[in-house]
């Protein structure tokens, strides 16, 4: 006798999932551990088919996340309004996506260069920079004194 497998759903986390049948309508989510019971079955077959068809609705569900998220970025400008006032409020919008990726590690990341002291015989001393706009901002500076010099 061959086992079955049912695709559920996990409601906390809302990953697709293969689970094997059994007697007790009880399960736990593989990912964030949550015992629940079965609510809707969302398919039921062997293991390989079951797999194929929670791959083929993860992947579905987080296209659409990212379309939800990719409408939610872009910006709708009104076509009566002024050119400068649009990019203007792009610059903006730009800027505060840039801040917020990086305020979310900001809080574990030290601002000042780390100075290596081990290097005190008169050469360069190297500086390592935990914020990737400040490494840039080096990275440019460091270029233009050399094609100034």
């Amino acid at each position: 006798m061959a086992q079955r497998f049912q695709v559920l759903r996990c409601c906390f986390c809302k990953i697709y999932q293969v689970q094997q049948v059994k007697k007790n309508k009880k399960w736990s989510c593989k990912l964030c551990e949550a015992k629940q019971s079965v609510l809707k079955v969302y398919g039921q077959g062997s293991g390989a088919d079951c797999r194929r068809h929670v791959q083929k609705l993860n992947m579905l569900q987080g296209e659409r996340m990212q379309t939800v998220e990719a409408a939610a970025c872009t910006i709708e400008e009104p076509a009566f309004a002024n050119t400068d006032c649009n990019c203007q409020r792009l610059c903006t919008v730009s800027e505060q996506l840039e801040s917020s990726a990086s305020s979310r590690w900001s809080v574990y990341l030290d601002q000042t260069p780390i100075i290596d002291a081990s290097d005190e015989g008169g050469k360069e001393e190297d500086i390592v920079y935990t914020d990737r706009q400040q490494f840039q901002a080096s990275v440019r500076n460091a270029n233009r004194n050399r094609r100034n010099a």
